[in-house]
């Protein structure tokens, strides 16, 4: 997988920069009604979507197996699109974002430190027995900001598990590519917490 969504080239989506901005205005009807939110969530770009919902699934070793694969495994679940969809959206590009900002050189593995960042971040929700409150980023997408010393920890942890050279593998982005690089970066049991505020009730 390359890191050509990060080129300067237009593309659709409900997020170009998540910092500060509302996800909603994104829409031009109201989420609410599902037949709009289908017509909406058809603009968006299926490569972006695909990306957004398989991370959040824990199947960051699918999302870098590259566009064409991650859109048939995608298309194969064959799930309704849910208002909840557009949140992982804005999530993954909120994360992207913020992993572009980081200092340490990720240059060689952005495409590879964001899923697996979105992915320990789901882990992290599924393994407290909570729901994470889609609404609330699409209600207002700023307070994802509250997340930014958290992602930053994670992804450092991520970057550095991922660029250190894998016995077995000649390439490094072939190993991503396994879903044993996946168990192995939930054993990494990083330690930090999501805060209270993020989940529902």
């Amino acid at each position: 997988m390359t890191d050509s969504d990060t080129t300067n080239e237009p593309r659709q989506s409900i997020m170009m920069n998540v910092h500060g901005a509302h996800a909603k205005e994104k829409f031009s009807y109201r989420l609410t009604n599902n037949a709009m939110l289908k017509s909406e969530m058809n603009l968006v770009d299926k490569k972006i979507l695909a990306k957004s919902i398989l991370a959040w699934q824990q199947k960051p070793y699918v999302v870098c197996k590259g566009a064409a694969i991650c859109i048939s495994v995608f298309d194969s679940q064959k799930a309704e699109i849910s208002e909840n969809d557009a949140a992982k959206i804005v999530l993954y590009e909120y994360i992207e974002s913020l992993i572009s900002k980081i200092n340490f050189d990720i240059s060689a593995y952005k495409s590879i430190t964001v899923p697996y960042t979105v992915a320990y971040l789901s882990y992290m929700v599924s393994n407290s027995d909570k729901s994470l409150d889609f609404n609330q980023i699409l209600e207002n997408p700023s307070v994802l900001n509250q997340l930014d010393p958290i992602v930053k920890f994670i992804s450092n942890d991520i970057h550095k598990f991922i660029s250190t050279p894998k016995e077995g593998y000649e390439y490094l982005a072939q190993w991503h590519k396994h879903e044993e690089c996946w168990n192995a970066v939930k054993a990494l049991l990083i330690d930090v917490v999501i805060p209270d505020s993020f989940y529902v009730g």
